[in-house]
């Protein structure tokens, strides 16, 4: 039989002293520091990832199903570090997120265009090539994974020239 639980309100809290001793509107109030909140403060700040990354590693390890970033949210991050040139940055934002989305093939094609931007033509084309074999079973719709192929391929064809 399952344990019932009864929940009854506070004796220290109930309406009659609500009315007498209402909450102080100036109190002072601290925040429960979240992985949640923990990861998006490091994140969000140039430098940081290094440390949101640990966040995120410690908070998987005590939960595998733990949910700190949606996946298009954090790859908008690592697209903004790229435009400010902030490469190390935008490549760690981009690996965290192909971890969290393993089966993600617009994760990998992010990491790519990281890696290319920081000079790694090597890493860029394994990233691209990882994209690709990702893409069949991908959950994005057709329409988009038909413009990320193409988008992907020129990539890679661009890549290989350039190594001849």
């Amino acid at each position: 039989s399952a344990a019932m639980i009864v929940l009854s309100p506070s004796p220290v809290v109930t309406e009659a002293s609500l009315i007498t001793s209402p909450a102080d509107p100036n109190a002072k109030v601290t925040s429960r520091k979240t992985p949640l909140a923990e990861f998006w403060a490091l994140a969000s700040q140039p430098g940081g990832v290094e440390q949101a990354a640990r966040v995120f590693h410690e908070t998987r390890q005590r939960d595998p199903q733990a949910f700190l970033f949606p996946e298009s949210v954090l790859n908008q991050l690592g697209y903004a570090r790229l435009t400010a040139r902030a490469f190390d940055d935008a490549v760690g934002l981009f690996k965290l997120n192909t971890e969290a989305y393993a089966a993600s093939a617009n994760a990998q094609d992010s990491l790519s265009d990281a890696y290319l931007a920081r000079g790694q033509k090597d890493l860029a084309l394994a990233a691209a090539q990882k994209c690709l074999e990702l893409l069949p079973a991908d959950k994005s719709d057709e329409q988009f994974k038909v413009r990320l192929r193409q988008a992907v391929e020129e990539k890679i064809a661009k890549l290989k020239a350039a190594q001849e």
